[in-house]
Order: C-alpha cells, then structure tokens, then sequence
C-alpha cells in the first residue's frame, strides 16, 4: 500500500492518520521520513537520478523497511536523527557499501564520517591501517590537492603520493 498523505492541522500540531504511533507532531519525524523516503527511491525508482549508485548496483531496502509497516519499522530500528555538537545533522550510512539498506548494516553518523565510506573513495595505508585520502590529510596537516595531483599528474600510487606530499609538509 503506497503512502497517502493524510495530514491535518490540529490546532498547532500536524497530525498524521497513518503515523500516529510514532508522533503527532509532523516535526518531529519529518528528516527521517524524507531519509527514508529518499533511500526508497535511490534503491527502487530507476528515473531516480542516483539509482545507478544504489537500486543499479543491486542495493535494496530490507522488506521490513517497505510496505505499509515501513517507515514506522526504519524508525523504531533507527531511532530519532541525531546531530552533532555543531547541530549538524547525522546522515544514513551502511556500514558494507555493497550492503543493503537494512537494521544490522545501517547507522547514524556526522557527514565527514558517512563520506569517509564511499565506494569511490581511495585508501591508503599508514602503519597497516587504512585510511581515505580526506582523513590521511587532515589527520597529517597535507593539502589533499598536494596528493591527488601525485596520484593523477605524477602517476604515483595512493601511498606514494601521501608520503611525497607528507615529506614536502615537513621541509
């Protein structure tokens, strides 16, 4: 059964028939809903401008998330959006990138971190442990241009130019 809006105002609250369970204020659910709701289209909706990275790739949304039930399971599994001490708010992440939108390969996290693990990131390794380009650099105080220029111009590999790039920081 496809969602139909069924809003109302109440006085000063917006009250939804469907989602009641959850809340009666619409605010306060309404950035996980449009998650939710964007994770669905990305997975199921192949005119979805970013289907090819998700539902193309053969990404799903668990059953348990979809149907009637759907949106009240992804939030009682969820739990409320948190925010940063910034108040910035966290994004959806799966922790397998190849994973499906699901309870037990999802979570919260800051921005920074949810960008940390994409599929298109590149690694390198420092002391055997890996590290994306973004975090290698900042934790290293190296310009990130600095080592993509090593990789694309210099035709040197991730951990090359990392080293490169940390060896002329410290002249």
């Amino acid at each position: 059964m496809a969602f139909k809006k069924t809003w109302t105002n109440k006085g000063s609250h917006w009250y939804n028939h469907k989602y009641d369970c959850i809340s009666k204020n619409h605010q306060d659910y309404i950035s996980e809903y449009r998650i939710w709701n964007t994770m669905k289209r990305r997975c199921q909706k192949p005119k979805c401008d970013m289907y090819s990275n998700y539902g193309g790739r053969g990404i799903k949304v668990c059953d348990r998330w979809l149907g009637e039930k759907g949106f009240i399971n992804f939030y009682n599994d969820m739990g409320k959006r948190p925010t940063d001490d910034d108040g910035r708010a966290y994004q959806i992440d799966r922790i397998d990138t190849d994973g499906d939108y699901a309870p037990e390969n999802c979570r919260w996290v800051p921005a920074i971190k949810n960008a940390q693990n994409k599929s298109t990131n590149i690694f390198i390794y420092i002391y055997g442990e890996p590290y994306c380009i973004a975090e290698a650099c900042r934790l290293f105080g190296v310009k990130r241009t600095t080592v993509t220029e090593g990789i694309r111009v210099r035709r040197k590999t991730p951990t090359d130019a990392f080293a490169d790039a940390l060896e002329r920081r410290n002249k």
